[in-house]
């Protein structure tokens, strides 16, 4: 099987959902291939760690998950949004909206943390589950 050949074996396996049994054994065959030519070695590895990703991460049940998880953010936002609506909130809004993130105090980052964590939360859930 060419390299290229294994490339997309590996993708398509990982994209229908493969078993990583499956796709480890591909990955062997696409490593072997390409210890022939170095310049693939880390090529190979990187396609073989983002095949494993894939398998593990995108699932219907996952997206639905996150989808759940940032239609709460959005409806705690809003409902928060309207109750504290006010003309010195709106422009401190509009500051946070063009601040970049490293810029933000570190009360503000702490609040996206804490948002960061709960998606992670998601991920690792679905990791643990594709165990």
């Amino acid at each position: 099987m060419s390299e290229r050949e294994l490339y997309w074996a590996a993708a398509e396996a990982a994209a229908k959902g493969a078993d990583l049994k499956a796709c480890e054994k591909t990955e062997r065959e696409r490593t072997k291939a390409a210890q022939e030519k170095p310049f693939l070695k880390r090529i190979a590895a990187q396609e073989a760690e983002n095949a494993k990703l894939r398998a593990i991460i995108v699932t219907d049940q996952l997206l639905e998950r996150l989808a759940h998880l940032e239609h709460e953010r959005w409806a705690q936002w809003m409902i928060w949004m309207f109750d504290n609506w006010t003309v010195q909130n709106v422009r401190r809004w509009k500051m946070q909206m063009v601040t970049s993130y490293s810029a933000l105090s570190e009360r503000e980052k702490e609040s996206d943390r804490k948002e960061a964590r709960n998606t992670l939360a998601v991920f690792r859930k679905a990791a643990e589950a594709a165990k």
